[in-house]
């Protein structure tokens, strides 16, 4: 039997309105969101040392809002 969730969350995961987001002024780049996210769904680009959430990814969990010592991830 095949779960659906993973399929139906990253095709709407696409178009959410109310994701997380990550305010590049106030991240420092320290990857604690990155290792502490459950779906993979944030990496820290090596170009500009910023946070980025991929929508379709994301479970809305708030871990990494949670662990982020800059408050730079917001809904």
């Amino acid at each position: 039997m095949v779960c659906p969730f993973g399929t139906i969350q990253k095709f709407f995961g696409r178009f959410a309105k109310f994701s997380e987001k990550v305010d590049k002024e106030s991240c420092i780049g320290c990857k604690l969101c990155e290792k502490d996210c459950p779906s993979d769904a944030i990496t820290v680009k090596t170009t500009d040392k910023k946070a980025e959430i991929e929508t379709s990814l994301c479970l809305q969990c708030t871990n990494c809002q949670q662990i982020c010592p800059k408050d730079a991830v917001h809904y």
